[in-house]
């Protein structure tokens, strides 16, 4: 499962921070707490005691709390002191059937009931609502994700049973929202379960559907859900809730509690007691224990001797039982097994051949009897690929991955069913004034949610403000007892206001249509009163239509914007929510497309802005509280809505806000008791390791008489305090006064002995630096030698302070200096040394960039000087030049001539013959005559690099100048003359 998780789950990163996301499966006798952050995959959460499921409990005692683990070992002494199973009275009043089966189950719980039949648990002093106690253990299982994750989580998905009432649901949201968990959904248990299988499952989905029946077997329920997996047009694979059947006077507590009386029984038919053990609170609890570990052992083994010591008036229990005897007591628990799954069947429209798969969940069903029985209903094999008791938490956990804003997931997209109908009671007015009671279904039975539109009511014979009832609708598909459960039918009165302003409105020519009120069903499974309106008919001119056949182009049916929780929860003044919206795969891949069509509608619309201006104006008009829009010939005005809950769910923020400073006040005081306890731990542990040092000789040796006797002294007296006069109500800043004064008085010796190890090592670096200053001291040349004093000097009051203060001294004895110092002396001379080295070296930069400075302008002045010499030469070559041109338009001439006569004349051929060995000697005396002119360029080039191995004077600089020049002209004649 782990590497399907991985391969499917990519966490992505939205910003700087790091998210997380947990999920609850919130169990009435344990809850397992899942957790994914970025980087790691989806994991079960292991608490401080390393186990994966925690005990739902909360102990209350002398103003302290204790939770799970630690509340379980104070129940078998303060039996009355540790409240448990809280969420199975949560949402109801004294006088429920299920408060009452409680009762029976736990007879010295301290559960106690007001005037107004609310419930409360005390401690003796004081009273604690179920929702108070919830949040206290929602915050606990947030701490411990948070310790396991380390860092903070907030968001969470919360799996609930399906068959909770809408006051349950509120409760539970209220109770996660005081705890500082922001619920992203409450998540159905049989749903959660699905969703483990099917978010890695999809292939074996593809094309068909595909029916699972998930049975349930709690400790105070029976359920069965079964979910449809298909896949739509678009390829996408879906969940779907089809069938839900449930019981909740059975599950695995019921069992306990059987087990314990059978054990009870047994054991008063072989001891005698002066009083009966039902009357005593701490045996109950020890035998209530040993029978939950005697019905787990025989879920595997056929027989088991429970063993109980000093159960009561020090009298122990031993008695053998076996699977038979357990088996025997449930029997009529066992003819209810399989009536859940009747029902889900029913409701689903199949028969069990239609369902594919059958899996297990809930530490009740391993009983081999449990399993035994569904499989003969079924007829086949059970489903065994699920963690029983780990799937739910699993499943929601990758919900709340999909729904939270840090991860990114292939959703999954599911449809819960509605089990309870809900609809509206109201009376209608016919136009002779008659009164007539009327029902209208909103959500009937098998009605999927979350709702993607309202759904709304019509009500067309009210003018002025008016009231009407949300209840639950028809139940004939439960059973008696189950009907029984619900004691609130009627949830919330709606009043309609502001009818008035939609009167005002009215204008010649209207008609006035209906009243619309709007409902949802959020994906917390909680009803939502969303919306009120007026709807009139409205004549429209020929302007006014073409007008909205225009503006009906660009309006892309807003006014059916899908609801969001989040602003139910403001309605109904409870907790922060999200947006109900299908998230689909093919939505995320066309977000581009959609933003770029955005854009445009923009551009569109900010053209067209000033032009409809003054229309827009007259299309919507703010009056009073009320809003009209005008479309498609029907006036809309919105009205105000008032809700008053009538199921006594608990909506008020001042409650929430005093339930929130009971939990901040537990908070203060258990955070000063760990403050405290950690201070006096440090004292006790510092009284005993300083005792320890007394006693080493490595110790002892370096302190001097009056300093052991005194630490001796703290020693004694901070144990004799700890022993006799400190306790629970002593200041935490005493334990930390005591502990500084033993911690300075140890100091003084533990400074010594670290000096003394200390000291021969700094002092042997010291001596080695001090040579290695004196070697960079010598390497300095004679010109630099005024700049040696400041390291001369430190080197000479470092060998003064060496020679004075390296002394061997007594063990108990001070050094005559600290280590510091010698640190301090050592880095001295190091930074005088480098010092020195950067002084030496920024002097030898000085002098490079001086006689480079030199080299420059010497080469400017020879680049001058070499543009005047080239300036003269360019003078005498344009002089020969102009001698030069009437030779060559000659030779010119007589090349001509040449070319003419070229015929077969004997004498002009011999001719030709001269004329071509003269230009042969002319070529070699150029070459002659290029070398030694290339050999004068040499030269002068040499010279300006630098490269000439001699000096010049600027007489044969001159003169090899004039040479390059007279060979230059003695060629050009040679070649005219040659030519003639």
């Amino acid at each position: 499962m782990l590497l399907q998780v991985l391969l499917v789950l990519l966490a992505v990163r939205e910003s700087d921070g790091s998210f997380a996301a947990m999920s609850i499966d919130l169990g009435s006798q344990y809850l397992k707490m899942g957790l994914i952050k970025q980087g790691s995959t989806m994991e079960i959460v292991l608490n401080k005691e390393s186990r994966r499921k925690t005990p739902t409990l909360i102990g209350m005692r002398n103003g302290e709390r204790s939770f799970a683990e630690q509340a379980a070992q104070l129940s078998l002494r303060y039996a009355k002191n540790v409240f448990m199973h809280v969420t199975d009275v949560l949402g109801k009043d004294e006088g429920h059937i299920l408060v009452e089966e409680y009762k029976q189950r736990f007879p010295h719980a301290p559960l106690v009931a007001a005037e107004n039949g609310s419930l409360y648990f005390t401690d003796g002093s004081s009273e604690y609502s179920p929702e108070t106690l919830l949040a206290m253990i929602l915050q606990n299982a947030k701490a411990e994700t948070e310790a396991y994750a380390g860092q903070s989580v907030d968001d969470v998905v919360i799996a609930v049973h399906p068959f909770l009432t809408q006051r349950e649901r509120i409760a539970i949201k209220r109770a996660a929202k005081i705890a500082g968990l922001k619920v992203l959904q409450l998540l159905h248990t049989g749903s959660a379960a699905a969703i483990s299988w099917g978010a890695f499952h999809r292939k074996d989905i593809d094309g068909k559907k595909h029916t699972m029946l998930i049975y349930d077997m709690g400790a105070t329920h029976v359920t069965a859900s079964i979910a449809q997996f298909y896949t739509d047009d678009k390829k996408e694979t879906k969940m779907k809730m089809i069938g839900t059947g449930y019981d909740r006077s059975i599950g695995g507590l019921e069992i306990t509690k059987r087990m314990r009386d059978h054990l009870l029984e047994k054991w008063e038919k072989i001891e005698k007691t002066e009083k009966p053990l039902k009357e005593n609170p701490r045996a109950m609890a020890k035998l209530t224990a040993e029978a939950e570990r005697v019905k787990q052992v025989l879920s595997a083994n056929s027989e088991i001797v429970s063993q109980v010591e000093s159960l009561h008036e020090d009298k122990n229990l031993r008695l053998k039982v076996t699977r038979e005897e357990l088996e025997g007591l449930i029997g009529d628990i066992v003819e209810k097994l399989m009536i859940p799954v009747e029902d889900a069947l029913k409701m689903a429209g199949i028969t069990i051949e239609g369902v594919d798969e059958v899996v297990l969940m809930g530490a009740a069903t391993r009983m081999p009897l449990v399993q035994k029985t569904l499989q003969e209903y079924v007829k086949r094999d059970l489903g065994r690929f699920l963690n029983t008791d780990e799937a739910i938490a699993m499943g929601a956990l990758f919900q709340s991955a999909h729904l939270s804003k840090g991860f990114k997931v292939k959703p999954l997209p599911i449809e819960e069913t509605v089990l309870f109908p809900i609809q509206a009671e109201f009376t209608s007015v016919s136009e002779s004034g008659e009164s007539k009671a009327r029902q209208s279904s909103l959500f009937p039975l098998t009605s999927v949610y979350p709702s993607p539109n309202p759904r709304a009511i019509s009500f067309k014979s009210y003018r002025d403000d008016f009231s009407f009832t949300v209840s639950y609708g028809n139940m004939e598909h439960l059973s008696e007892r189950q009907r029984s459960e619900i004691v609130e039918r009627e949830l919330v009165k709606v009043s309609v206001l502001d009818m008035k302003n939609a009167v005002e409105e009215l204008k010649e020519g209207d008609e006035w249509k209906e009243t619309k009120v709007g409902f949802t069903i959020d994906r917390s499974g909680i009803l939502r009163v969303k919306t009120a309106e007026v709807v009139i008919n409205r004549p429209r001119g020929a302007m006014e239509a073409l007008k909205d056949s225009i503006t009906g182009m660009f309006s892309k049916g807003e006014e059916e914007k899908e609801t969001s929780e989040e602003e139910g929860e403001k309605e109904e003044r409870e907790g922060e929510g999200e947006k109900v919206e299908k998230e689909t795969v093919k939505e995320e891949e066309k977000k581009d497309e959609k933003e770029e069509e955005k854009k445009e509608e923009k551009k569109e619309e900010t053209k067209e802005g000033d032009e409809k201006k003054e229309e827009d104006k007259k299309e919507e008009v703010k009056k009073h509280n009320s809003t009209v829009i005008v479309k498609d010939g029907l006036a809309r005005v919105k009205l105000s809505l008032s809700k008053e809950r009538l199921d006594k769910a608990n909506t008020d923020e001042n409650d929430l806000k005093e339930t929130q400073k009971i939990l901040d006040g537990f908070a203060r005081v258990e955070r000063a008791k760990r403050e405290r306890e950690a201070a006096e731990n440090e004292l006790e542990a510092l009284a005993f390791d300083t005792s320890l040092l007394l006693d080493e000789e490595s110790f002892t040796k370096m302190a001097k008489e009056k300093e052991r006797e005194k630490i001796d002294g703290l020693v004694k007296e901070t144990r004799t305090w700890l022993e006799d006069e400190a306790g629970v109500d002593t200041p935490t800043e005493e334990f930390k006064t005591k502990r500084r004064a033993l911690m300075k008085a140890v100091e003084v010796v533990k400074k010594r002995i670290q000096e003394k190890k200390d000291a021969p090592e700094i002092m042997k670096e010291l001596k080695t630096v001090l040579p290695k200053a004196k070697v960079v001291l010598a390497n300095v040349e004679e010109k630099d030698a005024d700049l040696k004093g400041d390291l001369q000097k430190v080197i000479e009051d470092v060998e003064k302070w060496v020679e004075k203060n390296d002394k061997e001294v007594a063990d108990n004895e001070d050094l005559s200096y600290s280590v510091l110092e010698a640190r301090l002396k050592e880095d001295r001379v190091r930074e005088a040394a480098k010092s020195l080295k950067r002084k030496t070296e920024k002097r030898r930069k000085e002098e490079e960039r001086k006689k480079k400075k030199e080299e420059e302008e010497l080469k400017k002045k020879e680049e001058e000087e070499k543009k005047k010499s080239e300036g003269e030469e360019k003078k005498e070559e344009d002089v020969d030049k102009k001698e030069e041109e009437p030779v060559k338009e000659e030779e010119k001439k007589e090349d001509k001539k040449v070319e003419l006569s070229r015929v077969s004349d004997p004498s002009l051929k011999a001719l030709l013959d001269f004329y071509k060995y003269t230009k042969e000697m002319i070529r070699i005396v150029e070459d002659v005559s290029s070398i030694v002119y290339s050999d004068i360029e040499r030269v002068l080039e040499d010279r300006e690099r630098g490269l000439l191995g001699i000096s010049l004077s600027h007489t044969t600089l001159y003169s090899l100048k004039q040479m390059r020049v007279g060979l230059n002209r003695a060629v050009n004649l040679i070649n005219s003359r040659s030519h003639a």
